[in-house]
């Protein structure tokens, strides 16, 4: 895993106040949301961290050893003291990677004398993760962290944020995406139906804004992803428009499961099919290209990537006929159960007619 600072900046966040374990679980946090890890350990509340505060191994093996150092700044000769101490602490530092996370600014040849001091000592990757960084990381991908830990003023500016983007991006939505329709009772009962039909296109490119200037290398994130409808929190897709899922729902506790196609139902449960969706927020979506680019003839939305490096709120599965969601670990309501079995009961029906 190669790690990538971000560029995107915003107001001061003073880093530097606070408390030296909420620094680490910060840092802790950020690293958890960065990769899959098969291995992710905070040390540093321990008090015995042998120069490291977190020990990561990702899914290659990998290793990352990171320390958090909450100073108002730093100096070549302090980040070499860090380097020396998780080097004749730990036995296996050679080939692994090195995280240095700090609260300050490091000037340039800091930096570079890190690189070059981490390098001779065997480490493959050395990287810093400034204030700066951490700020951007924390605006631009993880804006729910910033309540937690810097309090409610930030929270309510990112409010204020979200609304403001969310309603300039509805709008471009319903300029750029929808048809021009006359709503007669027909076509309303159609879209009802399907709402995918007010939509002039079957699908788009979801692009990262963090992506800007290599949008599809090769660790770009995008995918292409079909258009369902419009809700008040932003726009929902399937991701697999023609394949859909069979559910299978207990009558007895209403909680349901993903089944094989040839898969035995269970006693008290029925079963309907299911479309895997994902809503993105209006406040996510930063530019809308109608008429698509190099690499999509449909239209393409670059979006920021701020849920565990997607731009999905939410992920679950949806009963196109009823409209009826699945969430995870989240047994259906009794209104929405009724509807699902009459819909599997007129299905039934319907074969047996044939």
């Amino acid at each position: 895993m190669i790690m990538h600072n971000p560029t995107r900046t915003t107001n001061r966040l003073h880093f530097e106040d606070l408390e030296p374990h909420r620094f680490e679980d910060l840092a802790y946090e950020l690293l958890y949301r960065k990769e899959v890890w098969k291995r992710i350990d905070n040390f540093g509340r321990s008090g015995a961290d042998d120069g490291i505060d977190i020990f990561c191994e990702d899914s290659n093996c990998e290793k990352w050893f990171c320390q958090c150092k909450r100073y108002v700044s730093i100096s070549e000769s302090e980040i070499k003291t860090v380097v020396d101490k998780i080097v004749s602490k730990n036995d296996d530092t050679h080939g692994g990677n090195i995280l240095l996370v700090v609260a300050c600014e490091v000037s340039k040849k800091a930096n570079n004398a890190f690189d070059e001091y981490s390098e001779s000592l065997g480490f493959k990757n050395a990287v810093i993760w400034t204030a700066s960084t951490l700020e951007a990381m924390l605006w631009s991908r993880h804006k729910d962290l910033l309540s937690k830990y810097f309090g409610p003023g930030e929270w309510n500016n990112l409010n204020k944020e979200k609304v403001l983007q969310g309603n300039k991006m509805k709008k471009e939505i319903q300029k750029k995406l929808l048809r021009k329709i006359d709503w007669n009772h027909n076509t309303r009962m159609r879209i009802a139906e399907d709402p995918s039909l007010q939509f002039k296109y079957t699908k788009a490119l979801i692009r990262s804004i963090n992506d800007v200037d290599d949008p599809y290398g090769d660790e770009a994130r995008f995918c292409q992803i079909c258009f369902f409808q419009l809700t008040e929190v932003g726009i929902e897709f399937f991701d697999c428009y023609w394949i859909d899922f069979r559910i299978a729902i207990n009558t007895n506790t209403r909680c349901w499961r993903k089944i094989e196609n040839d898969e035995i139902l269970m006693e008290n449960e029925f079963d309907v099919r299911a479309d895997h969706t994902v809503l993105i927020p209006y406040y996510c979506i930063v530019d809308i290209m109608e008429e698509g680019d190099e690499r999509s003839d449909y239209p393409v939305i670059v979006c920021d990537f701020m849920f565990n490096n997607t731009p999905f709120l939410r992920s679950y599965f949806k009963n196109r006929k009823t409209k009826v969601d699945f969430m995870e670990c989240k047994p259906v309501d009794i209104p929405y159960c009724n509807m699902l079995f009459d819909e599997f009961q007129r299905k039934n029906k319907s074969i047996k007619e044939k």
